[in-house]
């Protein structure tokens, strides 16, 4: 159409180069056939895992996928190799964040706030995993009411749950247990509550750190391209937009931020098509062609 929009990568970061990124992060999302008798979805390669969101069904973001918890256990032989693979991976962020090469990565906000070392909250699981907030939610609501029959029952699935928590991979790992309880005369309604927000707590600190030692690989993956001072600057979710760019495209936007060769008009039949065109796609139709 000899038409580039403003700000496109130079041809140094043409077509070949973009598809090389384009193709690494469709091989790390992408997902196996599911076959008869599987009981989950899984994804081709073992870094990545979708989300437990994702594979549930529930929640506001069930697009992003997580780092898998199990390629990094310290029992696990191939761990260190796993480690190289996702320092790699911070590394070609890296590469496309310097070369101005969107990737259509779908990551949770920990994983973005962890590069940008911002805090990390209950928010940030509930991002990746909302069926175990709600759980936690429902068991911090039962202890507020002072009937004992209530506090019974949050006893109960307390010690159904067994002080341990499922995993983003479907593993389960052990919550260590405070067992200094300081005043030993404690009973009644209160041992139940101090008991549901230590849970709640000890489970929030182990889904938050489930894969640390890959997030930290893959952090310093990045920082081995972009310069450690660099990031702070950033929000986690101004990093993502200019890791990913943004999910909504802006036809007008797009329109206003156009240039036209010589050559070509904007009045021209199949430049209309274009936009019309562009106009009837929904956003990730217009970013697939951007």
């Amino acid at each position: 159409f000899q038409v580039k929009f403003v700000g496109e990568a130079s041809d140094d970061y043409g077509g070949p180069y973009r598809e090389f990124f384009s193709q690494i992060i469709e091989e790390l999302q992408g997902l196996k056939t599911k076959e008869e008798g599987d009981q989950d979805v899984s994804c081709v390669l073992p870094l990545l895992l979708p989300s437990p969101n994702q594979r549930k069904g529930v929640g506001e973001n069930q697009q992003h996928f997580v780092l898998n918890p199990g390629t990094v256990r310290s029992f696990s032989g191939s761990a260190p190799l796993y480690v190289e693979m996702y320092n790699f991976l911070g590394q070609v962020i890296g590469i496309a964040l310097r070369s101005r090469v969107h990737l259509a990565l779908a990551f949770p906000s920990i994983l973005w706030k962890v590069m940008v070392s911002s805090p990390l909250e209950w928010d940030d699981l509930s991002n990746f995993d909302d069926s175990v907030c709600a759980i936690l939610k429902g068991l911090l609501r039962l202890v507020t009411n002072q009937d004992d029959s209530v506090s019974q029952t949050a006893t109960d699935i307390l010690n159904e749950l067994g002080w341990e928590t499922r995993l983003s991979d479907g593993s389960v790992a052990q919550l260590r247990i405070d067992h200094d309880t300081g005043d030993k005369q404690v009973a009644g309604n209160f041992a139940v509550f101090k008991d549901v927000v230590q849970y709640a707590i000890l489970v929030v600190q182990c889904r938050l750190t489930e894969s640390e030692p890959a997030m930290r690989a893959l952090r310093e993956g990045l920082l081995s391209v972009v310069p450690a001072a660099v990031l702070p600057l950033l929000t986690w979710s101004e990093l993502e937009v200019t890791v990913c760019g943004r999910e909504e495209i802006d036809v007008e936007l797009l329109k206003s931020n156009t240039e036209y060769d010589d050559d070509v008009s904007p009045e021209d039949e199949h430049i209309k098509w274009m936009w019309e065109i562009l106009d009837e796609w929904g956003h990730e139709h217009r970013r697939a062609f951007l």
